[in-house]
């Protein structure tokens, strides 16, 4: 697939140790520059800034007139022990998130979210999930699609509105192959 658009974005295991990544103190950059420089051909110069900075970045498509924003989501991962000492929202990615969809909403412009770990995993803390999922609820006109791995299994997951009750997305959760016994 030579035209294909890569939007790349990594998940717990690039951390070393497993799972381990210091987004609280912004201390991932031994990780986020390497691939940073990697990725540099599927990136545009701002979500390369944006993604080398804090390890996070959206992409903009004018010609679809949708945005790509994809989040790092070791800054909800359970055995993450970072968070210890900020569970909510570290490097205030869920801020940012919130800015880039009301920009996205202002400018009538559709999103695609893309993540590792979902967020209505057992692996992704629920704090974190919680404002993640209340971000989903308050832009689901706006929001075209979420999609996640992690899991190894082929998976749907649904958000219901806080309000009502009723099913406003869903997010979508590739397989993968893995080296990985028993999952």
């Amino acid at each position: 697939m030579p035209n294909a658009t890569v939007f790349p974005m990594f998940g717990n295991h690039e951390c070393f140790p497993c799972d381990q990544c210091n987004v609280v103190d912004n201390q991932t950059q031994w990780m986020t520059q390497p691939l940073s420089d990697a990725w540099q051909t599927w990136l545009s110069a701002e979500a390369y800034a944006e993604f080398r900075a804090n390890g996070y970045y959206a992409e903009y498509n004018q010609d679809k007139n949708l945005k790509m924003i994809a989040l790092n989501t070791q800054a909800c991962d359970f055995f993450n022990f970072y968070l210890l000492q900020d569970p909510e929202d570290p490097q205030e990615m869920l801020k940012w998130l919130e800015d880039e969809l009301k920009d996205s909403e202002n400018n009538e412009q559709g999103v695609f979210i893309i993540g590792h770990i979902p967020s209505g995993d057992s692996f992704c803390d629920s704090n974190w999930a919680s404002r993640f999922s209340a971000l989903v609820d308050r832009y689901s006109a706006t929001i075209r699609g979420i999609f996640y791995g992690h899991t190894h299994k082929d998976q749907i997951e649904v958000y219901h509105s806080y309000k009502e009750k009723t099913p406003i997305a869903a997010s979508f959760i590739a397989p993968s192959i893995t080296t990985f016994s028993y999952l």
